[in-house]
């Protein structure tokens, strides 16, 4: 079996990200900050000690890492928490329907209103146009930092500048980035990050977090029991345990805090390893008749999209897994994306490449398609 899927979920995980999540639950299966006894003390240092990993990774403080379920939780909780009737919101062509379902209720709801930068040829082109889309009473602006469809990297220290200058927030998706790029929130101008656990930090699914630069005036999207301030009947504001409420996935946690420290010390080597099987890739692939590249852009992740002339992606998918290869066939959770690239009627065949690749299954995912 060649895994070929990394940009749905990362696979396989570090053996420390293995044995991280088993020691958990198999040696302490208490609920962190939920009483004084040792086991929970020693669950609430193993949250804490992710906290602290993410948060030097990220270049921010512990307390303003918020561990959510994934990146969908994280972007809800971010859009739902800040945006105030009458605000205005401008996002990519390219992004999720995490990012855009949540826009639509609100909108739906009468709570704001929208508009979409397109994304233009050059890096130059799609930061005028973010520019050209802000109102006076813009007061988000959210981009992915690199297409779940194509793989191409947004120019978000640019956009995130003028948001800056403008005292309007800017906030990140960094589902398909989190693990290979490098971010610095003290310094960059990030407002907040939302990422996964479980792709490109190789961690487990079920974790994400909500990273601030500094803390924010959020409305919890969630109330309920924090383990502090348990006789209030009102929802502490309080970073990070009043946007966590409910009890914590401690064994996933556990995991992607070891994920974090693999990748911190292998991120530019992970980097260059999946970029040269990308071009790899591409390469080959560009000697098949009929199969069309999406984006192609040279400032990419390791993400390639193909549609072919005659049949619908779906059915090429399967055609691969008949050969042991996994890819995803289909839409990608991007409706969006697939308006901006004209492919609603094909969709598209996602190869993602993960740090365990090699040549060798970059070649034979080529051999099989030469066959199609």
């Amino acid at each position: 079996m060649i895994y070929l899927d990394n940009a749905a979920s990362s696979h396989p995980k570090p053996a420390s990200v293995l044995r991280a999540v088993a020691e958990q639950l198999s040696k302490n299966g208490a609920n962190p900050g939920r009483s004084g006894h040792r086991m929970a003390m020693d669950a609430s240092q193993t949250i804490y000690s992710a906290r602290k990993a993410l948060a030097n990774s990220f270049g921010t403080e512990a307390e303003t890492v918020i561990f959510t379920m994934n990146t969908t939780d994280a972007i809800n909780r971010a859009l739902k928490g800040i945006l105030n009737p009458g605000d205005h919101v401008v996002i990519s062509d390219l992004e999720h329907n995490s990012v855009i379902r949540p826009l639509i209720a609100l909108r739906n709801r009468g709570i704001v209103t929208f508009d979409v930068a397109t994304t233009g040829e050059s890096d130059e082109e799609t930061v005028a146009n973010f520019r050209s889309a802000l109102r006076p009473n813009t007061r988000l602006v959210f981009c992915t930092h690199a297409s779940n469809v194509t793989g191409r990297i947004l120019p978000i220290r640019e956009i995130g500048k003028i948001c800056r200058n403008r005292g309007i927030l800017f906030g990140v998706d960094g589902a398909q980035t989190a693990g290979t790029e490098t971010y610095f929130l003290r310094e960059d101008p990030i407002d907040f990050i939302c990422i996964p656990g479980h792709k490109g930090l190789l961690g487990p699914q079920g974790t994400g977090a909500l990273i601030l630069s500094k803390p924010l005036d959020i409305t919890p999207l969630l109330e309920g029991g924090t383990g502090s301030d348990s006789l209030s009947e009102i929802q502490p504001n309080t970073y990070p345990e009043g946007y966590e409420s409910g009890t914590l996935n401690t064994p996933g946690i556990a995991g992607l805090r070891e994920g974090v420290l693999f990748t911190d010390r292998r991120r530019e080597a992970i980097r260059t390893h999946e970029a040269m099987l990308r071009n790899l890739f591409i390469e080959e692939m560009k000697k098949i008749p009929g199969f069309k590249i999406l984006g192609n852009s040279e400032d990419s992740v390791a993400t390639v999209s193909l549609v072919h002339e005659r049949d619908h992606s779906e059915k090429i998918a399967h055609w691969l897994n008949r050969f042991g290869i996994c890819t995803r066939g289909g839409y990608h959770c991007s409706a969006l994306a697939h308006q901006t690239m004209q492919t609603i009627g094909s969709g598209s065949v996602r190869i993602s490449f993960g740090y365990k690749n090699t040549e060798k299954d970059a070649y034979e995912c080529v051999k099989i398609l030469k066959k199609y």
